[in-house]
């Protein structure tokens, strides 16, 4: 688990926490998010579970994302990355300017999404196909300064390929 600072938890209930401070810890979540197939090369499969999120069922977040490369959760309340663009240009989470400039350009290789992916879960597997996807999305995060990886991770699919297969439930 990387933290900025492992001394706030005082019981880590066995993970092995890591320190990994960041001028921006945001955007460095957002990378490390990206990047598990370099992280952890020999690893079969990889979880990226986010700060705000608790496991109530490892085993059953297991069974539902066997036999799929990519498992992730469908967004509670958006359909799009452009749903969810006007949504944090909205709520001041992002610019306008460069939400808008990452959005037009998706619009125009003719990108026409009908779900959204949060990009709080991920379950994946470390194989090529993964890896393309991974590089995908990470690369559009460091072009797109916006508050994007939810705007960005249906595209990075979209550009290599990649099925998401939605875990059960929303949150």
């Amino acid at each position: 688990c990387f933290v900025d600072d492992p001394t706030r938890y005082l019981d880590s209930r066995g993970w092995e926490l890591i320190q990994h401070p960041a001028p921006t810890p945001r955007r460095e979540a957002w990378h490390l998010r990206c990047i598990p197939h370099l992280l952890f090369p020999s690893a079969r499969k990889t979880i990226w579970i986010d700060a705000s999120f608790t496991f109530t069922d490892f085993d059953q977040l297991l069974l539902d994302s066997a036999g799929h490369d990519i498992s992730a959760l469908r967004h509670h309340a958006r359909h799009s990355c452009y749903h969810e663009g006007h949504t944090i240009t909205k709520i001041g989470q992002a610019s306008g300017e460069v939400v808008n400039r990452q959005l037009t350009a998706y619009k125009d290789e003719g990108v026409a999404p009908t779900e959204l992916t949060i990009s709080c879960l991920w379950v994946r597997n470390n194989n090529p196909v993964v890896t393309a996807f991974n590089e995908r999305w990470d690369a559009e995060i460091k072009m797109n300064p916006g508050d994007n990886t939810q705007l960005s991770s249906d595209y990075a699919a979209w550009k290599t390929g990649v099925k998401v297969h939605y875990l059960k439930g929303t949150h």
